[in-house]
């Protein structure tokens, strides 16, 4: 199952004409927004000024419409295919309930856990939930130190999304509701943890779908399998 974690690919063409739609769109938002402030003012307008703005929504509006319209629904489905992919609850049925999927620490984690622990150098998942090393946390909480672990609760998981951040490491976001005594929950936990130590991202994942029914929002695809035990 995959393929169901990789994101498809946009045709060059296509890609141009989807970029062109959704730059155009935003700058008909902002162009908008522009105008409601200047007549919330109540400031006088030049009446070419005026003309100018008119004829710049014209075409970005004509933008929309032709880029809108030359799309057929092979192109559509392969936009659909591209972006936010939602992929529902497993049957856990014939699926082992344990999994231990290895962690593949850079070159400075490596040196620290040398003498650590195997549940700092894998994360572990059963019926109950994910327990994730404090060191694959992102942004940890104040309190957390990289050698605890932290437990996840399968029925705590609100929101679980698999992203590429353009800005720093990949990531899950997973958004739980608080647990009691955990550090940093405050109204809500939200763990961050990093993707690429993470040899077997499909396995943890097929694993919370089947046994914590939790539903996985794909924002970038997942690569592929690695060692993992008891999947």
């Amino acid at each position: 199952m995959q393929d169901e974690y990789v994101l498809g690919t946009l045709p060059r063409g296509l890609r141009v004409r989807a970029s062109a739609i959704s730059t155009a769109r935003g700058l008909l938002v902002l162009l908008g927004t522009g105008v409601g402030l200047v007549l919330a003012s109540r400031a006088r307008v030049d009446g070419s000024v005026v003309t100018v703005v008119l004829v710049v929504a014209a075409a970005l509006v004509a933008v929309v419409l032709v880029g809108l319209q030359s799309m057929t629904p092979y192109d559509r489905q392969l936009l659909r295919d591209t972006r936010r992919r939602t992929l529902a609850p497993l049957d856990p049925t014939g699926r082992t309930p344990e999994l231990t999927v290895a962690l593949r620490p850079g070159p400075i984690n490596r040196r620290r856990l040398r003498d650590a622990p195997p549940d700092l150098r894998s994360l572990t998942a059963d019926l109950h939930g994910l327990r994730v090393p404090g060191w694959l946390i992102e942004g940890r909480p104040a309190g957390l130190r990289p050698a605890d672990v932290v437990h996840v609760p399968w029925r705590a998981v609100r929101r679980w999304r698999v992203r590429a951040d353009s800005e720093g490491p990949d990531v899950w976001v997973i958004d739980c509701a608080p647990t009691p005594g955990a550090p940093g929950t405050g109204t809500r936990a939200r763990w961050r943890v990093r993707r690429p130590e993470i040899t077997d991202e499909v396995a943890v994942l097929d694993f919370a779908r089947a046994f914590g029914q939790v539903t996985v929002e794909l924002e970038a695809s997942v690569g592929g399998r690695g060692p993992a035990a008891g999947a």
